[in-house]
């Protein structure tokens, strides 16, 4: 997998060995985080560029990218999932991450605000194969790897 920040300063790749790679653009420098639960397949960047997720065994790591970035930090660990998590996505715009994991459920996250889910859906025991936000975040299409796809409505649950 390989993303590039949107605010141009950092691109991210995750790798075979259980490793993500984070390379900071202007000074070329790299930055090899280990010991993951299983490969790094895909991370999302929030829109603003200020922090990046991806799955990683039965959990979701976020990365703080603030300031000078994630060198030095702690992530955040979000999970764990049942099974292995398969997808991340921010929101296209703020700050709701979506995960999906093997066992069929995504879970809506505000890393911002808890560590805990804001919202869960999906079917149970169906494999989601991949998903995506709408480009107005008011919903998500998402697919399972049976082949049928579904369309599971946005609206931030109020406090």
């Amino acid at each position: 997998s390989l993303e590039i920040c949107p605010n141009k300063k950092y691109a991210v790749c995750g790798t075979q060995d259980k490793t993500i790679h984070i390379w900071n653009l202007s000074t070329k420098r790299d930055m090899e985080m280990r010991g993951f639960g299983s490969k790094i397949k895909q991370a999302s960047f929030r829109e603003d560029g200020l922090s990046m997720a991806h799955g990683a065994g039965d959990e979701v790591i976020v990365w703080d990218f603030s300031g000078t970035g994630p060198s030095g930090k702690k992530p955040q660990i979000l999970g764990p999932f049942e099974k292995e998590v398969v997808e991340v996505h921010y929101q296209n715009e703020g700050n709701i991450l979506c995960s999906a994991g093997k066992d069929g459920i995504l879970l809506f996250w505000d890393p911002l605000e808890t560590q805990q889910p804001v919202a869960i859906s999906g079917i149970r025991d169906q494999e989601v194969a991949s998903f995506a936000w709408a480009p107005d975040d008011s919903f998500l299409v998402v697919g399972f790897v049976p082949g049928y796809v579904t369309f599971i409505p946005w609206v931030k649950p109020s406090v």
